[in-house]
């Protein structure tokens, strides 16, 4: 009885996927058109409904911050092309949206200037996009696996020492670009 039960449940899941994303690309042209027509704050309904789904884009975010921006709303158009930028770091529309916004704030906060390894951080950080981050941590933790197992299977202490000391390697350039994911 419970196979049938989850051959229903899984069955039901995978005829729903496809309705849940036409709603998802009928939103996204739903709030296109509302954009384009100036009716902006029907095309932040429509995009924000599209992130409370659990989508997510570089260009989601950016139609967002440029609704939020028509309507005067700067904070809230910063954030979101802070979010794009991060989905898509080298996207020159969205780093000269995100200075027009900038500049757009009444209130400007002086900022303390950043710690150089910071700065370092973040402008090593931005070379990549996120999913070449994923590859980059992958990459490391299937190389550490490697190196683990050739660890195990050597015989001679040269050998030992050698795959020791790569695998302390691949684990903190592993977690060092896992914590470049997070922050």
């Amino acid at each position: 009885m419970k196979p049938v039960r989850f051959l229903t449940f899984l069955t039901v899941l995978l005829l729903a996927a496809p309705i849940l994303a036409d709603q998802k690309d009928y939103l996204f042209e739903q709030g296109n058109a509302a954009y384009k027509a100036g009716q902006y704050d029907k095309a932040i309904k429509a995009y924000e409904d599209i992130l409370s789904m659990g989508y997510e884009s570089a260009d989601l975010y950016y139609n967002l911050g440029n609704a939020y921006y028509k309507l005067g709303n700067y904070p809230k158009a910063i954030l979101n092309y802070e979010r794009a930028l991060r989905l898509r770091p080298r996207d020159e529309d969205i780093q000269f949206n995100l200075k027009l916004a900038r500049l757009s704030v009444v209130d400007k906060i002086p900022e303390l200037p950043e710690l150089f390894y910071i700065r370092y951080f973040r402008q090593f950080r931005d070379l990549f996009s996120v999913h070449s981050l994923t590859l980059l941590v992958l990459i490391f933790y299937f190389l550490l696996a490697g190196a683990l197992i050739g660890w195990m299977l050597a015989r001679s202490y040269r050998l030992k020492r050698l795959f020791r000391a790569a695998s302390v390697l691949f684990v903190i350039l592993a977690l060092f670009f896992s914590f470049t994911l997070v922050s």
